[in-house]
């Protein structure tokens, strides 16, 4: 772990940039760039491989002939921090977990709502943190994991930020933030045994080795905010 807290960054900030006794800088101005910086990081750590990193786990339970599942509703996903789907399970009890497949709406003419309660488990990777409380306060003990050191890609793009609001030269900071994006790219897998390797489904296969549960759910689309959960009628091999 390389957590660091909100204060941790504000001072590295400063120093970088020389701005210990600045006023040109608030400190809320200070927090809103790195908040901004740090969403930037997570994107492109996302992008770059690293986003198993920061799966969580969600788990609700469908209702009878429901379709829709609001994303940004804490009976969904408690934590209300969704970004992007990581892996969808049916939890089909005794430790089994079948995976889902997304489809496209092209696809759901032969699917309907799921007609049964079934527990459901949503791996996802969730938004980059905001340390904004329920108020809209900076909270300087939440913290940021730069995992092997890519909080300084945040705080080369919160020095730029900065230094272009004072009409100062960047130029250095966007350089290094550059060098640390290909440098993050390059040093992305997490499983450094073996390459991954690459599934190959034959739908057919797929479906009859889920036979039993066929009556459940499906497959799931996304739609906006909203995760779609289906279920095949008629059952075809």
């Amino acid at each position: 772990m390389r957590s660091y807290t909100l204060e941790d960054l504000v001072v590295r900030l400063e120093e970088l940039i020389d701005a210990e006794n600045d006023t040109h800088y608030s400190a809320g101005e200070k927090r809103k760039a790195l908040a901004s910086a740090i969403a930037d990081t997570w994107g492109k750590m996302i992008h770059a491989g690293l986003g198993d990193r920061f799966v969580k786990l969600a788990e609700f339970t469908t209702v009878p002939d429901q379709l829709d599942y609001d994303l940004e509703d804490e009976d969904v996903i408690e934590d209300l921090d969704f970004l992007k789907v990581y892996q969808l399970y049916v939890d089909e009890g005794n430790g089994t977990r079948r995976p889902l497949e997304r489809i496209s709406p092209a696809e759901v003419t032969c699917f309907k709502a799921p007609v049964s309660a079934v527990p459901m488990k949503l791996y996802y990777i969730p938004c980059a943190p905001t340390f904004l409380t329920e108020e809209g306060e900076f909270d300087d003990d939440l913290t940021f994991d730069g995992i092997n050191g890519w909080e300084e890609h945040a705080l080369m793009g919160a020095a730029v930020t900065l230094k272009l609001k004072k009409e100062d030269d960047p130029s250095y900071f966007y350089r290094r933030k550059k060098e640390l994006e290909e440098d993050m790219v390059f040093q992305a897998s997490q499983d450094a045994s073996q390459p991954a390797r690459v599934v190959r489904r034959r739908r057919s296969q797929r479906a009859m080795a889920w036979y039993p549960f066929h009556g459940q759910v499906s497959a799931y689309g996304l739609r906006g905010r909203y995760l779609e959960l289906y279920y095949s009628y008629p059952w075809v091999p």
